[in-house]
């Protein structure tokens, strides 16, 4: 098959980019062609299944980039002979593979990686530094507020019906998770596919026999890790764990804090580990490459998710496969994999029942055992061979439909 992807994340670090390019290299080594669509990266790389488009920086956003003439695809598509249009977001790509799907005559198949609607609260706050001074804000809090409160609820609905009419043009919907699906349905989206993401485990092979996980971080053998993986971003709410940490460490010894990733929001953390004087037992790794991540998840005792909005989870399927248990705020797509006192544990998204649950691990580490075990068998599951596999499947039965 000759398949097109349009997308507009592929050169960010984010955990739709790592779903892409892995989908992407799986569909090639099945002996498929994938093409991708995106906006032009900052460095402007260069390969031959990849069409850019001129693209602009987005205000609340800068780490993205937005395609600003996408419509100049359509010479390309018209010379490459696709069999079927994959869409990966709704936004410039994604309307020009609409445009693209619809004027060809092929299949379209549209993936809801994120539930967008649901960040405009963290995108308007975001944006509140740029239209409002710090002082106003301070004079005007309740109103400012207030403010932020309807304008959120207005557009999370304008953009949950942007979503339908966007996706409901498309031929198949797939989403990642039952949350996803249900969401969706709610919204008015039409028969959403659940199609998980596969993860590619492979690429978490090390090869280095050298490599010291304790000493590279300055942890003892003897210290309990609990890690954290991922964007340094408001939705994330790592605020959280650091607050819980302080508590943590004021009863307990012996305990680190592993922040693994990089964001608008490291700054402000560090900061605060500082204010809270944590700092020598939180660690803030930046990005690491994926052999490296691989032996963080091997290492430590439990990663911990704070954000309630994960529309799948790619870190708890890449820690489980290591053996490392999850704890996680009870909501969003995670809920497909954690499975309580089984896998994992589930906190209410409060620092306090964060704390609480921690404190937990800490006085019944054999349970960690338990845990582990099961999280590496809920790990199969998400094998990119299988997944990729239910993909192709539906391409399949699409195409052969349209003969």
């Amino acid at each position: 098959m000759r398949i097109g992807f349009f997308t507009d994340t592929y050169h960010q670090i984010n955990g739709v980019t790592t779903i892409i390019h892995s989908l992407e290299r799986q569909l090639q080594k099945e002996g498929h062609e994938v093409f991708i669509f995106a906006p032009r990266g900052k460095g402007g790389e260069k390969k031959e299944n990849l069409f850019t488009s001129e693209s602009i920086r987005f205000l609340i956003t800068p780490e993205y980039k937005w395609a600003i003439f996408p419509i100049y695809t359509v010479k390309d598509t018209n010379q490459l002979d696709l069999d079927l249009i994959h869409i990966h977001s709704p936004i410039s790509m994604g309307l020009s593979g609409l445009f693209n799907g619809k004027r060809l005559g092929i299949p379209i198949v549209g993936t809801i990686h994120t539930l967008i609607p649901e960040f405009w609260k963290d995108f308007i706050l975001k944006l509140l530094p740029y239209i409002s001074p710090p002082i106003i804000d301070r004079i005007l809090k309740p109103i400012i507020q207030q403010a932020i409160d309807i304008s959120s609820i207005f557009m999370e609905h304008l953009s949950w019906r942007y979503f339908a009419r966007f996706f409901n043009q498309c031929n198949t919907i797939t989403v990642p998770s039952a949350y996803a699906q249900q969401k969706c349905i709610e919204n008015g989206i039409h028969n959403p596919t659940i199609i998980p993401n596969g993860v590619e485990f492979s690429k978490f092979q090390h090869s280095d026999s050298s490599y010291d996980f304790y000493k590279r971080w300055d942890i003892d053998k003897a210290d309990t890790v609990f890690l954290s993986v991922g964007r340094l971003s408001e939705e994330k709410n790592l605020e959280i764990m650091l607050h819980s940490a302080k508590d943590i460490l004021n009863k307990y010894e012996n305990i680190k804090f592993l922040i693994i990733g990089d964001g608008q929001q490291a700054t402000r953390l560090k900061n605060l580990t500082e204010r809270m004087n944590v700092q020598n037992s939180v660690i803030f790794a930046g990005y690491v490459e994926y052999a490296e991540l691989g032996l963080c998840y091997k290492h430590s005792d439990l990663l911990i998710i704070t954000s309630p909005y994960e529309t799948f989870g790619l870190t708890v399927v890449e820690a489980m496969h290591f053996g490392c248990p999850v704890l996680g705020v009870n909501s969003g797509g995670i809920t497909d994999i954690i499975e309580h006192e089984k896998n994992g544990l589930y906190f209410d998204g409060t620092t306090n029942d964060l704390t609480e649950k921690i404190s937990e691990i800490l006085n019944h580490q054999n349970e960690l055992k338990r845990f582990r075990k099961n999280a590496k068998k809920t790990s199969e599951r998400f094998d990119i061979v299988n997944c990729t596999n239910k993909l192709i499947h539906l391409y399949e039965k699409l195409i052969n439909k349209n003969k």
